[in-house]
């Protein structure tokens, strides 16, 4: 599989997260957006990526004075990984 597991891990982990797996009910509500944008070129997705984080950085500026937990992604530390694991 490409990107392993342990890539994806430390991936999340460059963002402050941790990676937890457990079991629910299936739910297929995000298959749309899902097959959206496994049409789409890395590159694409990348742009994609981006413009979510930075849009989640501009809403969460708004309220991070009420936040408790904030963790801040940190995009150079998720871009290290991806380079390191020849995903870019």
């Amino acid at each position: 599989m490409s990107p392993s597991l342990e890539t994806v891990r430390e991936v999340v982990r460059a963002c402050g997260l941790d990676l937890t797996f457990f079991m629910s009910k299936f739910d297929d509500s995000n298959v749309t957006i899902i097959d959206h944008h496994l049409q789409m070129t890395p590159a694409e997705r990348f742009t994609d990526l981006v413009a979510r984080v930075r849009f989640h950085d501009r809403r969460t500026r708004r309220t991070t004075a009420t936040l408790t937990n904030f963790v801040p992604y940190r995009p150079d530390e998720i871009l290290d990984v991806l380079e390191r694991h020849k995903v870019l």
